[in-house]
């Protein structure tokens, strides 16, 4: 048991200098350079993001929840006591560690952001391998030590994990228990953060190449200017109609064969968490083009056909009658995704909805 626990407290004291080096031999000294009118164009803060809040968050740490289980062993010339530890894992862990969330979201762009200046700008190359040339950095590059935060963050539960299997007496068993479930689910909040993010970045990344609204045909050249006023109304950034504090996500997207009384096409379907989006895509381009006027996932009505790759969309109008019919065709699997998906996409709506009313 002696021996996990010291693991914890020895790994949380080379963290810390690990983090230290990043602020030291890496942020100061690049802040140095830049006082100096030298590499004044790379962004610090897009290069280490909160570094510095994390920094004082594990020396704090330290000083209110590891040193003390030190001074105590020490002073009672008894083992190290792993229950000294639950205030700093359990009560104080999620509000201490909150940084962590800020450093874990921007952990990528940082260091997709050094990659690029450092293929980029020379003299920033320099600096970099002047500084990973340095004895703190014990042959570690950059992009190494910024993923040393998210690493420790995700290691604690296992450290702890380690302790809770070589004890024995059921007060500490019960006080390790309880440190890991509060570990593991702020590391839950954070991945969850994390996650958000992610689909926050791909439905940016979507909406950036769909068009402009310009589904409906003007009926002459007097009427395109009058009708383009409230084609601008469509916004896929703006909030969900009713729903304004949730945010919208893509939640499915593929090609489609479509079908209606006029003709057969090949088109991109995108499920929104409110709408359901039929394009054509310009792979030259790389855009997809607003084909059919967006519709309201709560007007939809599906139904699957005696040709399993098939199904039928409906769409009606305020008075509930059909205003719009198609047939998708896909692969038998690519039909049922479909279903399951714009049917779990329609109860999820309504249930916002109805939280919201």
């Amino acid at each position: 048991q002696q021996e996990a626990i010291w693991e914890l407290i020895e790994t949380e004291k080379s963290f810390i200098k690990n983090l230290n080096v990043i602020t030291d031999v890496f942020k100061n000294c690049l802040l140095n350079i830049q006082n100096n009118q030298l590499l004044s164009e790379i962004e610090t803060e897009q290069l280490f993001s909160n570094i510095d809040a994390l920094e004082e968050v594990n020396c704090q740490f330290w000083e209110q929840h590891i040193l003390p289980v030190l001074n105590d062993s020490r002073s009672s010339r008894q083992p190290l006591n792993p229950s000294l530890f639950k205030q700093g894992f359990t009560t104080q862990f999620h509000k201490l560690f909150h940084p962590y969330v800020k450093w874990c979201i921007d952990q990528k762009n940082c260091v997709d952001y050094q990659r690029t200046k450092y293929s980029e700008n020379e003299l920033f190359k320099t600096f970099v391998v002047w500084a990973e040339a340095q004895p703190q950095c014990k042959r570690l590059k950059l992009t190494d030590l910024l993923a040393k935060p998210m690493q420790r963050l995700t290691k604690y539960s296992l450290l702890v994990n380690a302790i809770l299997k070589k004890t024995e007496d059921p007060h500490q068993r019960q006080d390790l228990e309880e440190m890991i479930e509060h570990i593991d689910r702020f590391v839950t909040h954070v991945n969850t953060q994390l996650r958000n993010q992610q689909e926050q970045e791909r439905y940016e990344s979507i909406i950036a190449k769909i068009e402009p609204y310009d589904a409906i045909e003007a009926p002459n050249e007097e009427c395109v200017k009058i009708l383009q006023e409230y084609n601008t109304n469509f916004d896929l950034r703006a909030p969900m109609p009713g729903i304004n504090q949730v945010s919208r996500k893509l939640l499915m997207q593929s090609a489609l064969k479509l079908k209606d009384a006029q003709a057969r096409m090949e088109v991109d379907c995108f499920l929104f968490t409110d709408l359901f989006l039929i394009c054509k895509s310009n792979k030259r381009m790389d855009k997809y083009k607003v084909l059919k006027p967006p519709m309201r996932l709560d007007r939809i009505l599906v139904h699957d056909l005696k040709d399993k790759g098939s199904f039928l969309l409906i769409y009606l109008n305020e008075y509930h009658v059909p205003s719009t019919a198609y047939t998708f065709h896909a692969n038998e699997s690519a039909v049922k995704c479909w279903l399951e998906y714009i049917k779990k996409a329609q109860v999820s709506i309504c249930l916002l909805s109805w939280s919201r009313s």
